[in-house]
Order: structure tokens, then sequence, then C-alpha cells
């Protein structure tokens, strides 16, 4: 039986984009940037959540592009695609960064609806050491790790998030390893992995986080469906702090998508999910004060 390709543990590689609108007036701005009342400043970084398989995995990023709602099928190069400034490429290896965040870059980007964002990463040389990577926990082998498109068109993170002028807005790209990095090889002898971006997810958050705890939780239905947003609510409110789209894969029968949020440690909070063609979901409150908080599966239930 292959090492790690569907049993995995839980590793969380989390772009966090935290977006902040200058007001008027503000002291302590940087005067390198320049605003208007339809753009935001986007601070990009990265964060992780401990895995117990892997002992590194190592990306090597040279650009992040944004692209609006409606342009998804604008060639690489295209003015449309927003680009964060990145001082890169730069080499991250995911697993260091449990419950960290390390910053990537800060740029200005319009207000609007974004639907994805593309991670162009450096390519491994066709000769010498791979520039991304895992090594297994107990193996000091150099796996590479193949991307593909991650060097022209980028890696494409889907999932709908909005930057909305004069307010704070905050994004976390998360990494599931479970269906993000796969094991390709034909034996445990022959191990190549891939990295398939139908396992990584956009979270919003509403704030930027400087300290953060996560909670976790499968999705389920035993009908089809195709996506569901999934939010975590303030404590005593109906209002957001976290919330993310999840798309659904079927297994065994069932359709699934497992999710992830970040917010800060509290008590009081509850989860809510919505999907088309199916009953609003509603949790009972919980806390969580460090780590990660397990919610299991939540089952959601078709309208009648």
């Amino acid at each position: 039986m292959k090492r790690l390709v569907t049993k995995m543990g839980i590793i969380a590689g989390v772009l966090v984009m935290a977006l902040a609108q200058l007001l008027a007036g503000c002291s302590g701005s940087d005067s390198t940037l320049s605003y208007s009342s339809s753009t935001g400043t986007l601070r990009v970084s990265l964060t992780d959540k401990p895995n117990p398989d892997f002992d590194q995995v190592v990306v090597r990023i040279k650009e992040i592009r944004l692209v609006p709602t409606g342009k998804e099928d604008l060639e690489d190069d295209d003015s449309g695609l927003k680009t964060i400034p990145f001082d890169g490429p730069r080499s991250i290896d995911i697993t260091k960064l449990q419950f960290q965040q390390e910053l990537l870059g800060t740029g200005i980007v319009p207000a609007g609806s974004y639907s994805q964002v593309r991670l162009i990463l450096e390519p491994n040389p066709e000769e010498g050491p791979p520039v991304n990577y895992v090594v297994l926990v107990g193996d000091e082998t150099i796996y590479p790790l193949k991307t593909p498109s991650g060097q022209q068109s980028g890696v494409k993170v889907l999932g709908t998030f909005t930057v909305e002028a004069g307010v704070i807005n905050a994004i976390m790209i998360d990494f599931d390893p479970t269906t993000a990095v796969v094991d390709t090889g034909s034996s445990e002898k022959n191990l190549k992995f891939i990295l398939k971006p139908t396992g990584i997810r956009i979270v919003q958050l509403d704030q930027y986080l400087s300290q953060f705890v996560s909670v976790l939780g499968t999705i389920s239905a035993d009908s089809s469906w195709t996506s569901a947003i999934v939010y975590i609510l303030k404590p005593g409110s109906s209002d957001a702090i976290a919330a993310g789209e999840v798309f659904a894969e079927e297994l065994e029968g069932l359709w699934q998508a497992p999710f992830s949020s970040f917010i800060p440690p509290g008590s009081g909070y509850r989860l809510r999910v919505q999907a088309d063609g199916f009953l609003p979901y509603s949790s009972a409150s919980f806390d969580v004060y460090s780590g990660a908080r397990d919610l299991g599966t939540i089952t959601i239930e078709p309208v009648p």
C-alpha cells in the first residue's frame, strides 16, 4: 500500500491576503502607495497547520495574480490580471509555518469581485535538485513536486471573494494535501508527487488575523450538489467573521467537501452552510481557544 496518497494527516498551507483601504487623513500611511475610493491595500502572507507525514513541502513562488470575476479566460500576460508586488522567486516551506504567517507582498488592487488567484511557480530544472519538492517524515529523500501549468498560467485557485472599498477585506488560500498533493507513482518505491489545485480553497475573512485558530469539518449529502458557502458567525451575531466556498466530489455514494476556516481564539461561534437546493444548516455554538476544532461531518438536507 502506498504511503500518504489518501491517508495523510491534516496539513494546510494558507495564503493570507488582507486588504485595508486607507482612510483620509490617517497617519502612519505608506507614502510609496497611492489610493483612491475604489482601491484597497492587499497584504499577502503564508501560513500552515501541523502535519504528521511531511517533513517539508516546498514551493518556489515567482508571482501572484488575481483574476476579476468574468475574466477567467484572460491570457497569462493580459493587463486585466492584477499582480501583487512580490519579492520573488522565493522558496517557501509550508510545513514550517504552523499557525504563523510569512508576509509575501503588499499592493493596491481595485475594489470588486474576484474569482481566482493564480500562483506562478518557478519550474524545476531539467538537471540538478528540484525547487518544488516534498520530503517525507523519516525519509531524507527529496521527491520532486510536479506542478502542471504552474509556470505558465499558474496554479489556479478557484473561489469567489470580494474587495470592498473603504473597509478591511481578507482571504486565506487553504491547501489540503489530501487532495492537493497526490502520489501518482506505481509503488512505494516509485513515489511521484503532483500538485493539484482541486485541493486548494479560498476563505474570506472580515479582518487580517495576527493570531488565529482553525475550524475544520466535512460537508456531506447523499444527493448531488456542486458547491456550498460555509460561514463562521461571530458570537451573538448573524455577521460572518469568515466565509468560503467549497466544491463537492462524489465518494462512495456521498457528495462531500472538506472545509477549514480561520478565526481569532474565542467562544460562542456558530457555523452556517448554504447550498442551492438544500436547507440552510446552522450549528450550535462552539468554542476554540487553540489549535484546531474539528466539527466532524455535517450533513445537509435537500429542500423538500
